[in-house]
C-alpha cells in the first residue's frame, strides 16, 4: 500500500515527466518529415507591406538557398554549420516566387514576401 508521501512522488514524477515533454518540445531542434533535414528556429511579423519571416541559420549561404511554394505554404531548404534544414511556413497571403525577397545578415535569412494590396494574388483562406 502506499502512503501519503508515495501518492504525492508519483504525483511529482507524472509532473516531471510532463516537464520535461515540453520541454524538449520547446528546445530540441525540430524535425521534419525529412528525417535527415531540421527545422530552423522562425519568428515574423506582417505590416502593412510586407510579412517578414527570419530563420536563425548560422553558416548559410544566400545562393545556396531553396525556395519553393505550394498553395499557401513557402518551403526554405538549404545547408548551414547545423547541416541540412527545411522550414514549411505558412504565407497569409500568395505570392509570385520572383516576388519574394531573401536577405542574409549576421547568420539570419530575411524573407519578405509582398502583401497583395501591391498586385499579387488573393487572400489564402485557412480551414
Amino acid at each position: 500500500m502506499i502512503g501519503v508521501s508515495g501518492i504525492a512522488t508519483e504525483a511529482l514524477k507524472g509532473v516531471n515527466a510532463t516537464m520535461e515533454r515540453v520541454m524538449t518540445m520547446i528546445f530540441a531542434p525540430r524535425r521534419t518529415a525529412d528525417t535527415s533535414a531540421w527545422a530552423p528556429p522562425e519568428t515574423g511579423y506582417t505590416n502593412n507591406e510586407c510579412q517578414m519571416i527570419k530563420l536563425e541559420l548560422p553558416g548559410a549561404r544566400l545562393g545556396e538557398i531553396e525556395l519553393a511554394i505550394d498553395q499557401d505554404t513557402l518551403s526554405v531548404s538549404g545547408t548551414c554549420r547545423a547541416g541540412r534544414f527545411l522550414r514549411c511556413l505558412p504565407l497569409s497571403y500568395r505570392a509570385p516566387l520572383e516576388q519574394i525577397q531573401l536577405t542574409m545578415r549576421d547568420g539570419q535569412l530575411w524573407i519578405r514576401v509582398p502583401n497583395p494590396q501591391y498586385g499579387f494574388s488573393t487572400t489564402v483562406t485557412r480551414a
